[in-house]
């Protein structure tokens, strides 16, 4: 349980995951074979992927322009990246949606196509709290007051 509890946040096991290993697994075998197999995999964390997505949509900037945002170009984007060659795209496509959701309306998905409606920088500052980055301050305005 220490190394569940060591891995637990950057992970994001929650609660249900310990409870699905205390209803289903009993002897004390049962239960460390099921926390190995739940520590085994992904060997990446969330927030990890999390930031290997904001990096392939910052490498896709200006390039096809007449196409598209997609989860499966970003996918191919992030499993290109160090680390995440076993992937899933379902795995993907989850955290695309995660972050989504999180962006205060700065992404959105429609269709398995992905939409910015916000510079990177301010979506990285929108998501900053599930991938734990500090992002750029914002550039102070030109407006004077008289």
């Amino acid at each position: 349980m220490a190394r569940f509890i060591g891995v637990a946040e950057s992970r994001q096991l929650t609660a249900r995951h310990v409870l699905d290993i205390v209803l289903n697994h009993f002897s004390p075998r049962d239960v460390e074979e099921a926390l190995t197999k739940l520590l085994a995999q992904p060997t990446w964390d969330t927030r990890t992927l999390y930031k290997a997505i904001l990096q392939a949509l910052r490498q896709l900037e200006g390039r096809l322009p007449d196409r598209r945002r997609t989860i499966d170009m970003i996918s191919a984007k992030v499993s290109d990246q160090s680390g995440f060659d076993n992937i899933e795209g379902s795995q993907i496509e989850s955290a695309i949606i995660e972050l989504a959701n999180a962006s205060q309306g700065g992404m959105t998905l429609r269709d398995k196509n992905v939409l910015i409606h916000v510079s990177y920088d301010e979506l990285e500052r929108r998501l900053g709290g599930l991938t734990k980055e500090p992002a750029e301050p914002r550039k102070l305005s030109s407006f004077r007051e008289v």
